[in-house]
């Protein structure tokens, strides 16, 4: 029994149906079985490692048992290897046949060797000619998922999309089982940036999609506070091992219910940091180093996820996001900032139209790592560490070396040198990006110029911030228990917090200018109080570039009753 208990931890995914204990996949998206049961087709989107196929699986085990229609699930991963239109049909040609094979029902299993070969002669409507001939040699309606869409070839998305449009209409005039009851696809993005994808200038021919039928894809969430609680008492239940609510709150914290990290961290905590003592009571402390190590250790999900801040359209979105300031869907790309959220790298704020902020803090801190990376090695002569003497961290004494640190290296953030900038070099890589995918999104080049100025101004004050966490990275690498930052929802700031022996540090940083000092302390004073401290600090960062450098360096104590403020000029 005790080996079979963190069996759903190990999994590294939301749940895994062989067990009895996991969150109800249909619990958490109870819209998906009225779909099927009105003849729906519709697609369901969600990042990796959210829950998209123990959803289908349940779905499958659910219509089963009810007996009205017959389940098949059919993975078109491969499909990504297809090298032509053609190949792509011949491929999702045998992926049906493999898919009738494996399935648990004889009424399809029969089916799979009995597919007519002359099917195969036009792959341009292999598809629609296979899943017709299945459908009406059932007894009963068809529901198929096709799992792992977004893998299909662009060349071959809008045969597909047509052939499936085509069954549809046909199965409506005759009102035969002559197509799927319903059919959905399943993957990682929205099927309207399929069909833009696949004819991004003149889509009418996918206008009467029977997809357009949904107003609004459907999504796998995460798990609420609730559920993260639900899935760890049942551990508890069958292990008699309790997670302390601190434990719950921390982990809610940390991953704000992604089902992969809410997963990770139980499995570290249980197997590795106790070593399956599950006498041990879990509580707020084993999360936070839980959470640290997935950091550090960067597993294959996380840097899978990272790795995607390579494609220029994704690091602009990422890179401004971190910037401090509200980063507006009008501000970029609509596409580009959507597509970011559809890999579960993005979250919205403010009702979804406001802010765009990294998914949870753990991806948060990835992301910074991420677009930090070349700064930590091209900035000269970071100081060697002197601020920590085994006990308290001189934060004040940190920051000033911080501010010489900038006046020498803030170079970078500068187009006067024609030189190979870091800065230019960004910029005009996504703006290269934007001008290649004008015609495909229908962007005229007053739009154009007006994202590419949003860009050039959010990657500025981004790279502000990303100078200034590698120099704490570097610095304080492997001296300080942790440094955490954080985007508050609404605010044009940057919460930076670092643990030093259990202490912690409050920062706030802010460009000069878009908000004032006094705003700017009164924000860190509730950091502070949060963070039950006396003291904290806030940095500004003049952007102004008709100011000379070194004027812009100031260094203020401000005491504001029991609290005291450093307001740091940079």
């Amino acid at each position: 029994m005790q080996q079979n208990i963190i069996k759903i931890f190990n999994t590294y995914g939301p749940c895994n149906p062989e067990l009895d204990y996991m969150i109800p996949a249909l619990e958490r998206d109870p819209g998906v079985m009225p779909l099927i049961d009105s003849g729906k087709y519709f697609f369901i989107h969600a990042p990796r490692q959210s829950g998209k196929t123990t959803l289908l699986s349940s779905l499958s085990n659910k219509i089963n048992e009810e007996g009205n229609y017959y389940p098949l699930y059919c993975s078109l991963a491969p499909t990504i290897e297809a090298e032509s239109k053609e190949q792509t049909g011949e491929i999702i040609f045998d992926l049906i046949v493999a898919a009738l094979k494996m399935s648990d029902i004889h009424s399809l299993n029969q089916l799979a060797d009995h597919i007519p070969v002359f099917s195969l002669k036009n792959s341009t409507t292999l598809m629609g000619v296979v899943v017709n001939f299945i459908c009406i040699n059932l007894d009963k309606p068809l529901v198929f998922f096709f799992d792992e869409a977004d893998c299909i070839p662009e060349t071959a998305l809008l045969s597909f999309l047509a052939q499936i449009r085509d069954g549809f209409n046909n199965r409506k005039l005759t009102n035969k089982n002559v197509f799927p009851k319903s059919i959905i696809l399943v993957g990682l993005r929205d099927i309207r940036d399929y069909r833009m994808q696949a004819r991004p200038v003149d889509n009418s021919r996918l206008q009467l999609s029977p997809f357009n039928i949904q107003p609004l894809p459907l999504g796998v969430p995460n798990f609420s506070k609730e559920q993260i609680s639900l899935l760890y008492r049942q551990h508890t239940d069958a292990s008699g091992q309790i997670f302390h609510k601190s434990a719950i709150e921390k982990v809610w914290e940390w991953t704000e219910g992604q089902p992969w990290l809410v997963n990770a961290i139980a499995r570290d905590i249980i197997d590795k940091q106790l070593n399956n003592d599950y006498s041990a009571t879990i509580d707020a402390s084993h999360v936070e180093i839980a959470a640290n190590e997935l950091i550090l250790r960067n597993e294959v999900h996380l840097s899978s996820l990272i790795e995607r801040l390579d494609e220029p359209r994704v690091r602009m979105v990422m890179t401004a996001a971190v910037s401090i300031s509200d980063v507006r869907a009008d501000s970029l790309l609509e596409s580009d900032i959507k597509y970011c959220v559809d890999l579960g790298l993005l979250k919205f704020g403010h009702d979804g139209i406001i802010n765009c902020v990294p998914a949870n803090p753990i991806y948060n801190e990835l992301i910074f790592r991420k677009l930090s990376s070349k700064l930590q090695i091209k900035p000269k002569n970071i100081p060697e560490n002197r601020w920590m003497d085994g006990s308290v961290l001189d934060m004040s004494g940190l920051l000033q070396a911080f501010q010489d640190f900038w006046l020498e290296n803030s170079v970078i953030l500068s187009k006067e040198n024609n030189s190979d900038d870091l800065i230019d070099s960004i910029i005009d890589e996504v703006i290269s990006s934007i001008e290649n995918r004008r015609k495909s999104v229908k962007m005229t080049p007053a739009r154009m110029a007006q994202i590419s100025q949003n860009v050039s101004r959010l990657i500025k004050e981004s790279l502000c911030v990303l100078v200034l966490c590698a120099f704490l990275q570097r610095v304080l690498n492997g001296g300080a228990d942790s440094v955490r930052r954080e985007h508050p929802l609404g605010s044009k700031f940057l919460d930076i917090c670092v643990y030093y022996k259990g202490t912690p540090y409050p920062i706030e940083v802010k460009i000069k200018g878009t908000v004032s000092t006094e705003a700017g302390i009164k924000q860190l004073l509730g950091y502070i109080d949060r963070c039950n401290t006396s003291q904290g600090w806030l940095i500004e960062f003049d952007r102004n570039t008709n100011k000379p450098s070194k004027q812009k360096l100031s260094f203020k104590t401000c005491k504001r009753g029991k609290n005291t403020v450093f307001v740091v000029g940079c």
